[in-house]
């Protein structure tokens, strides 16, 4: 599936980041974004995953607009791996939970595990173990957002989605 940024721009606050950004990539195809520290490398891929938004210009993934993919839709069709080596922190409750399932008492995994990650130590099992509804591994769930979707229609915001909607088109 072929990713295309047609001119796009980007600034953060009144500092222009990105100026009438074009290319295509065919899949299938390596591509490189270089350039130093601060050029707007990291934006771009941002953009290109829709992380961020452009000021201008568009992002198309196949023959749409990445903006008219539903969330579900594009993690059906896209998915970003982070290079900061950070983001392991996010899996700090497998490890709680593995912990506390080992017999480690709750306040003990949990102080074990934020000194790990401070210090640097915290290697994570990126393997999601636990499928209870608000877990990392099932954001996405067909049965979960079925569940949420029940839930909500129970609060009367149909006038307010709509109203959301409408402004994501």
């Amino acid at each position: 599936m072929r990713i295309a940024a047609h001119n796009l721009t980007f600034n953060y606050a009144d500092h222009p980041v990105l100026r009438e950004i074009s290319f295509g990539v065919e899949s299938g195809t390596f591509f490189g974004i270089i350039g130093p520290n601060g050029s707007g490398k990291t934006t771009l891929l941002k953009l290109l995953s829709r992380v961020l938004f452009p000021g201008s210009g568009l992002v198309e993934l196949g023959e749409r607009t990445l903006n008219s993919f539903s969330q579900n839709e594009l993690a059906k069709v896209m998915a970003v791996e982070a290079q900061d080596a950070n983001v392991g922190y996010l899996f700090s409750v497998e490890e709680v939970n593995r912990l506390v399932l080992e017999g480690v008492p709750f306040r003990d995994a949990y102080k074990k595990v934020g000194l790990d990650i401070e210090a640097g130590q915290f290697v994570p099992d990126k393997n999601v173990q636990h499928t209870h509804e608000g877990s990392i591994g099932n954001l996405c769930n067909d049965e979960i957002c079925a569940y949420r979707n029940q839930i909500m229609s129970q609060f009367g915001f149909e006038q307010m989605e709509s109203a959301i909607q409408d402004l994501l088109k």
